[in-house]
């Protein structure tokens, strides 16, 4: 069967796009020191889950310097100080949430789904997410919502993936190294809505039938 003339229409100019896109980019990545209130994974599971996560807790002292990580008894929220999914740990969230100083570490999965957005907030951090494993994007009438000033960097290791027909991209500071994964799509003709795809990428793979 061939192929019909507006899918590969389509599928032409957005090659088009992305090959004047995929140039060099970089991407500077803050350190941040633990404080209390810090989250981070302590297994794989729902985002929602308290079991998730641990929390980091002020010592003997009520300071930082001799405080631990503790099993959590709710998840974080923006209130939270940096929210850590550590390596070999997967992420899923499918429900409403207002986010911000999230690091994905390398090895580490992200996955948002379901028909809720994601917002991240605007804090008083240099970035509010920070992809050093990979960010899947599952959802089309959920979406992530960066509020205004909301920075959201894709480091060397970084996997951005989009899994879904339509939605959007967000506006990002990419590395030279990091990937953005368009994988899984079905149909070809929805990333016309898909906006965004004028800024500076590192490496763009296509990993779609349509």
């Amino acid at each position: 069967m061939k192929t019909p003339y507006a899918s590969r229409t389509r599928r032409l100019q957005l090659a088009s796009i992305l090959a004047l896109t995929s140039l060099v980019a970089t991407a500077a990545v803050p350190t941040p020191a633990t404080r209390v209130g810090d989250y981070r994974t302590a297994q794989s599971g729902a985002f929602t889950t308290a079991s998730t996560w641990e929390v980091f807790v002020a010592g003997p002292s009520a300071t930082a310097a001799d405080g631990h990580f503790t099993p959590a008894a709710d998840f974080p929220t923006n209130t939270a100080g940096t929210i850590t999914i550590r390596a070999t740990h997967a992420v899923t969230l499918d429900v409403a949430a207002i986010l911000d100083e999230v690091i994905i570490e390398q090895g580490a999965t992200f996955e948002h789904s379901g028909t809720a957005n994601l917002t991240l907030s605007n804090s008083a951090a240099p970035y509010e997410l920070i992809v050093q494993g990979i960010y899947r994007e599952l959802s089309v009438t959920g979406r992530l919502a960066p509020l205004l000033g909301a920075q959201i960097i894709v480091d060397e290791t970084g996997i951005w993936q989009h899994s879904a027909n339509g939605g959007s991209l967000p506006t990002a500071e990419w590395s030279s190294s990091s990937l953005l994964l368009f994988d899984g799509i079905t149909d070809a003709l929805s990333l016309s809505s898909t906006a965004k795809l004028g800024q500076v990428f590192g490496r763009i793979t296509w990993n779609c039938l349509t």
